[in-house]
């Protein structure tokens, strides 16, 4: 198992991750996101997709990966809405 923990500058109205297989059915999903996201997940490949009820806030899809090596990942969203690993 590992960790993937995601923070935001601008809290987006809903947050997906999808297995890189899966992009139909999330493996986790919110519609009330908090301005930073803990999430337990087996190892394997993901991507987190954030979304806004508004149209004008986009936010970008971000692939990652949880492995042996690295059990943990840290993702955040910056003031633009756009996902960097930190």
């Amino acid at each position: 198992m590992g960790t993937v923990e995601i923070s935001f500058v601008n809290q987006p109205d809903h947050l997906n991750i999808y297995a890189l297989e899966n992009s139909e059915n999330p493996l986790y999903s919110t519609k009330k996101t908090e301005k930073s996201v803990s999430v337990k997940l087996s190892f394997g490949c993901y991507y987190v997709h954030p979304l806004a009820d508004k149209s004008s806030e986009i936010y970008n899809k971000l692939g990652f990966q949880i492995n042996l090596g690295k059990q943990n990942v840290r993702i955040e969203y910056d003031q633009n809405n756009t996902g960097y690993f930190r």
